[in-house]
């Protein structure tokens, strides 16, 4: 039988001590331990279950022995987040089921050594229905120290919290001990005292849910700054692109012009050429000597005209071809571009809505 520990907010700890010397998996419950053992170089699976059995938003596994924590594994969004890792666990865990089907969260620990020796505590969040918590500050007149005695009550705790008394610019005021008493659910009742010579001193109480949310939200609203910028530069080069498409297009006309200009003017070379051919058939024999050598020189000048028009004409056309090539790369590109841009922007609003549901919670 194995008993989840709940906190406020839907967040569930589970804490497991792996020992090794032969290798010993103890898990620990309300209702106490239990033994596992393995062998040096096996892989070890530390069983972790949510409540319900309902899928999990975020599993994070840690190690938490010797007054150390280490991060052994954090997964959310559907993939393993290694900032933050230690280089311990590094491609040494996986969670044994991704989809989490019937909340099976449980690590799988590979290749193990005495290094990993060590207590783990498996912290699973859930969406669901915020429990609130409400916390009460009474106030009462200290004749003796001539100030203002403050109480501050909360109950329902998990894991056990710290209580720090601040005061209106957020710097921490020694007060007397925490009383801390644990029910028989495992939750924690809290009490803490002081006497107050100022005004506007408050009492804070920090719990592990309230700084993961403040982190997460810090690590959306920083993911969407990059989204965003990203957005941008993609809009910049998908403009600059346009713009060249644009330009390779009237290079493109440009370079037709001038090919079928050529060519006109080949075709009209060549029935000057015919015409001459024609007149020099028809001519008498005198006339034909008369005018023979004018017409050969005015056939070489045709004729050579002809040579280059026709090479320019390849030229013009090659070039026709390349550009054209350019324009279809430059198409498939933009294409591609706003491809990216799409995902992003798909990114980005699930960026939002999850910094919306957040800020509904917090």
């Amino acid at each position: 039988h194995s008993t989840l520990f709940m906190k406020p907010g839907n967040l569930y700890k589970y804490r497991v001590c792996l020992i090794l010397g032969f290798l010993s998996v103890l898990y620990c419950f309300l209702s106490g331990w239990t033994n596992i053992t393995a062998e040096t170089g096996e892989n070890v699976i530390l069983p972790c279950r949510t409540p319900n059995n309902q899928p999990a938003e975020v599993v994070e596994w840690r190690r938490n022995d010797m007054g150390e924590v280490k991060d052994v594994a954090l997964y959310r969004d559907g993939r393993f987040d290694l900032d933050g890792q230690d280089p311990l666990y590094r491609n040494r865990v996986d969670l044994q089921d991704r989809e989490m089907k019937n909340g099976d969260v449980s690590l799988i620990v590979k290749n193990v050594t005495t290094d990993h020796t060590g207590t783990y505590v498996c912290l699973v969040y859930q969406r669901g229905n915020k429990r609130r918590k409400r916390s009460y500050i009474k106030a009462g007149l200290d004749e003796s120290s001539n100030g203002v005695m403050l109480d501050c009550s909360s109950s329902g705790w998990f894991p056990e919290p710290e209580v720090l008394w601040m005061d209106e610019e957020e710097i921490i005021i020694s007060a007397g001990p925490t009383e801390k008493i644990e029910g028989p659910d495992g939750l924690y009742t809290i009490s803490s005292r002081m006497v107050s010579l100022l005004l506007g001193q408050t009492a804070r109480l920090m719990r592990e849910e309230e700084e993961y949310m403040a982190k997460k939200k810090s690590d959306l609203e920083e993911e969407l700054r990059k989204r965003n910028q990203d957005q941008r530069i993609i809009d910049q080069q998908i403009e600059a692109l346009m713009k060249m498409s644009e330009e390779l297009k009237e290079q493109k006309e440009r370079l037709t012009y001038q090919r079928q200009e050529a060519v006109k003017i080949v075709e009209e070379n060549d029935r000057k050429l015919k015409a001459i051919d024609d007149e020099v058939t028809n001519q008498s024999k005198n006339q034909m000597e008369k005018k023979a050598q004018g017409y050969v020189k005015l056939k070489k000048i045709i004729t050579e005209s002809n040579k280059r028009l026709t090479e320019r004409k390849k030229d013009h056309q090659h070039v026709e071809l390349m550009t054209q090539k350019l324009m279809e790369q430059t198409s498939q590109e933009v294409k591609k571009l706003k491809e990216i841009k799409q995902e992003i922007q798909n990114h980005v609003v699930e960026i939002e809505k999850q910094l919306k549901e957040m800020e509904t919670k917090m």
